[in-house]
């Protein structure tokens, strides 16, 4: 299960819980609920949307284009990979320590394609936002965590456990071959 909500700030901003919602005290007793019932879970948490309303927007976190300008083509990949970890380590990394979720759910970077950054502070090829993505999910499954992600990229399988659906990003290759297998199932 995967709750969306759970915290004061929006993406990629995910810590501390919401007080509205019964603040960490609360938090801490939903997560230790659904334990005792066996269900993994998770609140949602996004680390490359760069969303301009949220009060901890910065945009020396974003990607830049090699003319130096933002690279703002969908705000929710606009967050360079160089700052996955360090976003998590606000975030999922405080949230294991303060209440010990078994599960971790991180939108976005398992479906969408590899970006560069040419900012010359943390730049990055393609290939290396590939390495920063497999290093974030290794991470969080070092955490003792079931790791998910939205969509999932055949580079992402050693480490990552749950995909939410497999992107195929319109292949009709894969639309003819594929097919639908829901958990219930299985």
């Amino acid at each position: 299960l995967t709750v969306w909500g759970a915290y004061e700030t929006v993406p990629p901003h995910c810590w501390p819980p919401a007080e509205r919602k019964g603040g960490l005290a609360g938090w801490r007793e939903t997560v230790a609920m659904a334990k005792r019932h066996g269900y993994l879970f998770s609140a949602y948490h996004a680390y490359s949307p760069m969303l301009a309303h949220e009060p901890g927007y910065d945009p020396a976190l974003g990607r830049r284009r090699a003319d130096g300008k933002p690279d703002l083509q969908a705000r929710w990949e606009d967050v360079c990979a160089t700052f996955y970890r360090r976003l998590a380590a606000e975030g999922i990394d405080r949230e294991v320590a303060a209440v010990a979720p078994n599960c971790d759910f991180t939108d976005i970077l398992g479906v969408t394609g590899l970006n560069e950054c040419h900012a010359p502070e943390h730049g990055m090829s393609r290939t290396r936002d590939m390495e920063l993505r497999l290093d974030f999910f290794r991470h969080v499954r070092s955490l003792g965590l079931v790791n998910s992600t939205e969509g999932g990229m055949d580079y992402l399988v050693p480490a990552v456990d749950i995909f939410d659906g497999l992107s195929y990003w319109g292949d009709p290759r894969v639309m003819q071959t594929g097919f639908t297998a829901p958990l219930f199932n299985l």
